[in-house]
């Protein structure tokens, strides 16, 4: 088994229970989100948004972006650029 965490869970605001201003991450839904993306190894990690556009973009990613997000790279960096 892949027991291989994500390299940015100590700061992402989904792992650090963080409040996200706006909208309401309930704690189920959060832990589910830490179960099967930042603890459920590379293959699934590395298919979180939040991991992906970071990777991409090299900028912090918006809070309100969830792993599962449908949002494209381009629609997230657009985000950032309007200070969303």
């Amino acid at each position: 088994m892949d027991t291989e965490y994500c390299p940015k869970m100590e700061k992402c605001p989904i792992f650090q229970d963080v409040e996200i201003e706006g909208y309401d991450l309930p704690d189920h839904l959060r832990e589910l989100y830490k179960k099967s993306y930042c603890k459920a190894g590379q293959v699934k990690y590395k298919s979180c948004k939040r991991y992906i556009a970071a990777e991409a973009l090299g900028l912090p990613i918006p809070k309100v972006i969830m792993p599962n997000s449908t949002r494209t790279v381009d629609e997230i960096f657009e985000m950032i650029e309007k200070g969303k």
